[in-house]
């Protein structure tokens, strides 16, 4: 989710990645679209009202330790641009956040959950901005 080419990043409280950086998001409820659930999480985990502009991508990774012994959860994992409705700042759910910041592409932070596919979903987003605002923080597109 961006605001002024700005990318939405939530520090989470839960396990996994407990205390890194994330992209706001989660598991989509029974018949529940990718989209929806997009905007469902949003609201959820940030207090914001997003609307949906376009796919961005869709990478697997695994969560969890997998159940008495057993390999863990295969997940696939849809990314989507998505910008915000209004201006009003975040307010995270403590229970799954304890802070929420606006980055700039070039201004990432290093400690991301996620890291086996984050880091690739985070360059996608940065190539999918204009290359200009990767350096300036700006013009990030719907």
């Amino acid at each position: 989710m961006t605001r002024d080419g700005r990318l939405l990043l939530l520090r989470r409280t839960i396990e996994p990645w407990l205390g890194c950086w994330d992209i706001p998001g989660g598991f989509c409820e029974p018949d529940e679209h990718p989209e929806a659930t997009v905007v469902r999480e949003v609201r959820e985990e940030a207090g914001l009202e997003v609307r949906v502009t376009r796919p961005l991508g869709v990478w697997l990774d695994t969560y969890g330790d997998g159940v008495d012994g057993g390999p863990p959860d295969t997940t696939m994992n849809c990314y989507y641009h998505a910008v915000t409705l209004d201006d009003r700042d975040p307010v995270v759910d403590p229970a799954e956040a304890s802070d929420a910041r606006w980055f700039a592409a070039s201004a990432l932070p290093e400690d991301i959950a996620f890291p086996a596919h984050a880091g690739q979903v985070l360059a996608a987003w940065r190539e999918a901005v204009a290359p200009d605002a990767a350096d300036a923080g700006a013009g990030a597109p719907d």
